[in-house]
């Protein structure tokens, strides 16, 4: 996006980044990402919003409560439509990253719980459920201000039949195919997900213009013949342009009458899978960051600015070999022929697996990021990073998938193509994982 001063900390050459290093998407024991149902996963509803309570007596009651609610004490009411017990699960990773400088960037380790999600699912109805979904990055601490915490999902869902789908609530849209399963770790064989789905490096990476990171109602489903089978989604949900400023109104809350429409479609064929996705929206990222010196109409250019992702999957398979590729393509018709922001991203692996449970891959991404900077004497300026990742990793399988080890070793480069010199960075990546589904 375009930035009035400097660029992100990625691009700074002295400050050690967060790894910047993929471990692949491939295949193991079962279909790697093909998860389990939906039926075996399942899903729910949950409001986890509390009251500040002040005296002991309350406290000791809201815990109770939330007890209750979470399922940890049971707690049925008979007779009700679509009774069930509450279920809460989830999947966790833990990593250990030990970065080795090779040109102009720092080595460091450092150990850190990746990525915490814990879900809850309760059937409502014959053809109702819930699902939330809790995420936690980075070691959270909120006392230490370390990592992150959001609410990644809360939804309602409605099945009527396999071609006749909805999600109504905050959801994550599909989006190629990686998008809407980031979350399940233990299935998954590599430790970071490629750049466009890492969340815990989105200080760096733009995830967010790469990848629609939220909606709010999606129609979807699929149909069969023979071997050919058809599958559709449909989404729509906020423009980006959320409010976060509490003096500008309720935070949370989008103000604009824009929104976010998108979709996937994609088939299956014998061995071949894809899928062709779409969004549009717009944003003003761009409005308050136009300089002061350009006249009132120069800079309503900013406002409203279009902004249309596309993107591609493909998955192959056959036998123990399997292969995925992504591509992610952002384009912004700003209008403004000296402001170049689009970016694109895309990825390749190929894996084999071994014994059913041990899965060894090779992985290539490549993620171009294009920014605008604004200079009293030159005027715009514009920077290209380039950020190139080849890599090789293993995931071993034990327990049905429960419990995942996995390492990894890749070869980070970053280019920076700008006026002012900035030094190609160089660095080495290797990585230790546990992920488990509990």
């Amino acid at each position: 996006m375009v930035h009035k001063s400097t660029f992100p900390g990625l691009l700074r050459a002295k400050t050690p980044a967060p790894p910047l290093t993929p471990i692949g998407v491939g295949r193991g024991p079962a279909d790697l990402l093909q998860f389990r149902s939906e039926r075996k996963l399942g899903r729910v509803f949950f409001d986890g919003s509390r009251a500040v309570m002040t005296s002991a007596r309350c406290r000791v009651r809201q815990f109770v409560w939330f007890l209750l609610a979470v399922g940890l004490i049971p707690a049925t009411v008979a007779g009700q439509p679509g009774d069930s017990r509450l279920r809460v699960f989830g999947y966790l990773q833990g990593s250990f990253y030990y970065q080795a400088n090779v040109k102009n960037s720092e080595s460091a380790t450092t150990f850190t719980t990746q990525q915490l999600n814990i879900l809850m699912q309760k059937n409502l109805a014959r053809r109702w459920r819930g699902f939330v979904n809790l995420a936690f990055t980075n070691t959270y601490s909120s006392y230490r201000n370390w990592g992150a915490f959001s609410i990644e999902e809360a939804w309602v869902g409605y099945r009527k039949h396999r071609y006749l789908n909805l999600k109504m609530g905050l959801l994550i849209p599909r989006f190629n195919y990686l998008n809407e399963y980031r979350n399940r770790m233990p299935v998954l064989p590599y430790i970071i997900r490629p750049l466009a789905y890492e969340t815990s490096f989105q200080e760096d990476v733009p995830i967010e213009d790469l990848v629609p990171q939220r909606a709010f109602v999606q129609l979807y489903g699929s149909t069969r013949r023979s071997e050919f089978e058809f599958d559709y989604a449909a989404y729509a949900g906020n423009s980006p342009d959320v409010n976060s400023d509490p003096n500008q109104g309720n935070t949370g809350v989008d103000f604009k009458t824009s929104a976010l429409f998108g979709g996937r479609i994609g088939f299956e064929y014998s061995l071949l899978k894809a899928g062709f996705s779409a969004t549009h929206d717009e944003i003003d990222e761009l409005s308050g960051l136009s300089p002061d010196s350009l006249t009132q109409s120069a800079a309503s250019q900013f406002e409203d600015t279009p902004r249309v992702r596309l993107g591609g999957d493909l998955r192959i398979e056959y036998r123990d070999i399997s292969f995925r590729a992504e591509v992610i393509s952002v384009q912004y018709d700003d209008g403004i022929p000296d402001v170049n922001v689009d970016q694109a991203f895309w990825y390749a692996t190929l894996g084999n697996k071994f014994f059913d449970r041990l899965f060894i891959f090779g992985t290539y991404w490549d993620t171009g990021i294009n920014q605008a900077q604004w200079t009293e004497d030159k005027g715009w300026e514009s920077a290209n990073v380039k950020i190139k990742i080849p890599g090789v990793g293993v995931a071993y399988y034990m327990h049905d998938q429960t419990i995942t080890l996995k390492a990894g070793v890749a070869w980070v480069r970053i280019d920076i193509d700008y006026p002012i010199p900035y030094p190609e960075r160089k660095f080495n990546h290797y990585s230790l994982a546990i992920s488990v589904m509990f």
